[in-house]
């Protein structure tokens, strides 16, 4: 290990363990306020009259405000420790393990390429970060994380109400292949979730999309399939891509969604697994931890090239 990347490993096992320090002595608020919000509870309840209603209530409230303030400022400073070890660990690391691998951690996949992928409706709230990208011979993937939702004020109070849309790893796959019309696979668990898309697709609002029959039911247990060009389609979901779709998020056991869109293969994974947070609990020091954190990088590189090879042997 080079001395420079030594030396910011030092600085951020400091930066550890004051956070964790701080987050605990923070933390020591938590019992005893949630206590007195229970006790205000249980006496406004069924003790009305011993004490002023409007003191309880008070009491109540500055209780639950704390707890909230503790709990945002607890995670802002897990936020800032990830944020700054992901700088430091996986730009830098990243890019000496492998020459034709980037990580940019405040960069992601953009909304406009996001939204190419015609799998999701429009977000008005779009963040993510940790834009990976690596070029092979003849295609290139990057992926990020992603957290696009539809966030609107709510009719009763001051409050939102959020749609989540998408929450996980978005893959963009770009090939020399050109895809004869629009292939997308949706994952039926999310049918509801991406049921505006469905809509518009079984509705043919734009263009004369279709939905398409498999005879494999153990398949459309899992998926369904649209497309604009049902022949081509066909050949490129053929049995052997079923198999391994399937297998894919059996694996995995998260659920996905792929579209296949001139030349370029988009895949949402659904995020049920922290590919890049460091956590807290964990030292930086720690040789094995910090490995598996590079493995996923080289994981969801695997996942990109199989899906490539796979699409290269049924659509050619």
């Amino acid at each position: 290990m080079e001395k420079s990347l030594k030396e910011e490993i030092e600085s951020l096992e400091s930066m550890r363990l004051e956070t964790v320090e701080t987050n605990r002595k923070r933390n020591r608020f938590n019992i005893p306020l949630t206590i007195l919000v229970v006790a205000c509870g249980i006496l406004m309840l069924f003790f009305p009259h011993l004490i002023p209603f409007e003191l309880l209530g008070f009491l109540a409230m500055a209780s639950i405000g704390t707890l909230g303030f503790l709990f945002y400022k607890n995670s802002s400073a897990t936020t800032v420790f990830q944020n700054k070890f992901r700088s430091v660990v996986f730009e830098q690391v990243l890019s000496k393990l492998d020459s034709g691998m980037t990580y940019e951690n405040f960069k992601y996949i953009p909304q406009d390429v996001f939204m190419q992928s015609f799998l999701y409706k429009t977000p008005n709230r779009y963040e993510g970060s940790g834009l990976t990208t690596k070029n092979y011979d003849g295609f290139s993937v990057r992926f990020s994380s992603l957290n696009a939702f539809y966030q609107v004020a709510s009719n009763r109070n001051s409050g939102k109400n959020t749609d989540p849309i998408f929450n996980g790893i978005f893959f963009v796959i770009t090939t020399t292949m050109h895809f004869q019309g629009h292939t997308l696979v949706t994952s039926d668990k999310t049918a509801g979730l991406l049921g505006f898309v469905n809509k518009m697709i079984e509705n043919r609002l734009f263009g004369e999309y279709e939905k398409i029959t498999l005879e494999n039911e153990a398949f459309e247990n899992y998926f369904q399939l649209f497309s604009s060009n049902p022949e081509q389609s066909k050949k490129l979901i053929n049995p052997e891509m079923q198999t391994f779709l399937m297998d894919l998020r059996l694996n995995l056991k998260s659920d996905m969604q792929f579209s296949f869109i001139d030349n370029t293969i988009y895949m949402g994974l659904a995020n049920q697994k922290n590919y890049f947070n460091p956590a807290l609990t964990v030292s930086v020091h720690d040789m094995y931890g910090l490995k598996s954190y590079l493995n996923n990088f080289q994981k969801l590189l695997k996942i990109a090239e199989d899906l490539k090879i796979m699409t290269d042997k049924t659509y050619h």
